[in-house]
């Protein structure tokens, strides 16, 4: 990937798409080998749920084969220092592009640059940490957090 922006598109590019197979080698070259992706939502009273790559793609792999699922960013709050970048992207999944969402959320997606010589580097930024994803609801409302963001997205998903 060579900028940040294409990277943020690709992460929820890779994983949108009618029922079926997914591209998870293109999944995997998000990441690197080390990253892991948390979710903090708990099921059930569960604990916090920690996959490697092949975990999350086996387990998403197996319910996108039989389930659409959209997932598009709101708003991405990136903050950046040297090589490093902290992105909280809120966003909001469907069943069909044009449908209203049925979750929304935020991802904390923290990513690093390898690449000493270029600013957004020739291999890009990767994900070196989790993103870790909190939905919307216990206790957490996107209105309350980005109101102009979410007024001004149900105003171009309206018309």
């Amino acid at each position: 990937m060579k900028s940040l922006d294409s990277i943020l598109h690709a992460i929820y590019d890779v994983i949108s798409g009618p029922a079926g197979d997914r591209d998870w080698n293109r999944f995997r070259s998000l990441f690197v080998p080390e990253a892991r992706l948390t979710s903090n939502t708990r099921r059930d009273g569960g604990p916090v749920r920690l996959l490697d790559v092949e975990g999350f793609a086996s387990g998403a792999g197996n319910y996108f084969k039989t389930h659409p699922f959209y997932e598009s960013a709101i708003v991405n709050r990136v903050q950046k220092f040297g090589n490093i970048a902290q992105v909280f992207s809120s966003y909001e999944s469907r069943t069909a592009p044009t449908e209203k969402p049925f979750a929304r959320g935020v991802n904390s997606i923290q990513l690093f640059n390898d690449s000493p010589f270029h600013p957004e580097g020739s291999r890009g930024p990767h994900f070196p940490f989790p993103p870790v994803a909190s939905l919307e609801g216990q206790g957490l409302c996107l209105e309350k957090r980005y109101p102009k963001q979410i007024k001004q997205l149900k105003i171009s998903i309206d018309k």
